[in-house]
């Protein structure tokens, strides 16, 4: 019965299989999810490939189009903005990720991509997690914080909290 066993087993895994190239890991790493190019060597040295491998296969990716730090802000301001995040969070995670974006450059790409606008964006966070704020200061003042946090400006979160038919600013 024990020799029965051991044959509808599958076949032990060979320890002396080949180690990934680094083009490789890279191209493994780009299918799961989109990535910067700084964020691809710093990957790939973290996996054990030297400093200058990762250079030449991230500049070989960039060259063939498969890693594009355009299209990787792009698609981080989007995913940003829809989670309520405003441009100044999301300059810091793409500066985060090696991709370096002004907030000026992200407000432009937030309105080429038809994203909602930074003011009405703050508002409605506003009405959705503090909509006592147009009655209490304590609840405006933790809204305008919270706004703060999430990247808009601080003329924005004022407009967003503080807007017509709101409580004085003062």
């Amino acid at each position: 019965m024990l020799a029965r066993m051991s044959q509808d087993r599958p076949p032990e895994k060979s320890k002396d299989r080949p180690q990934p190239t680094p083009r490789g890991l890279a191209l493994a790493r780009l299918g799961r999810r989109e990535c910067s190019r700084a964020e691809i060597e710093t990957w790939l040295i973290r996996k054990g490939v030297t400093e200058t491998e990762a250079h030449e296969v991230a500049a070989q990716l960039v060259r063939e189009g498969l890693i594009d730090d355009a299209r990787y802000a792009r698609m981080m301001i989007r995913h940003q903005s829809l989670r309520g995040q405003g441009p100044r969070s999301i300059a810091l995670k793409l500066r985060q990720k090696g991709v370096k974006l002004e907030v000026r450059q992200i407000q432009e790409q937030s309105e080429e991509l038809g994203l909602t606008p930074e003011l009405e964006a703050a508002t409605q966070i506003v009405e959705r997690r503090y909509p006592e704020a147009q009655e209490d200061r304590k609840v405006a003042a933790r809204a305008f914080q919270a706004l703060l946090r999430r990247g808009f400006s601080t003329d924005v979160a004022r407009a967003a909290v503080f807007r017509k038919g709101r409580l004085n600013p003062r």
